[in-house]
């Protein structure tokens, strides 16, 4: 994702919030992650809380180092 500039969208609740914060205490940059602690399965409302994200937000950089959480 970070090569291809694209947004990471995870449901690694664990171990992201630790790898986002060690990236900017090393000052390295990303574009974008979006955290989901909803369950793998629920795609419905997966994809309404993505839209409302996208739709808040719909420039690529407006995401350059914000991580969210759905």
């Amino acid at each position: 994702a970070q090569e291809d500039r694209r947004i990471l969208i995870t449901h690694n609740s664990h171990d992201f919030p630790d790898i986002l914060r060690e990236w900017a205490e090393a000052g390295k940059r990303h574009h974008g992650c979006v955290i989901s602690h909803l369950p793998t399965n629920a795609y419905g409302e997966m994809s309404r809380r993505l839209d409302r994200w996208f739709g808040r937000l719909p420039a690529q950089g407006d995401w350059l180092d914000l991580a969210v959480s759905l």
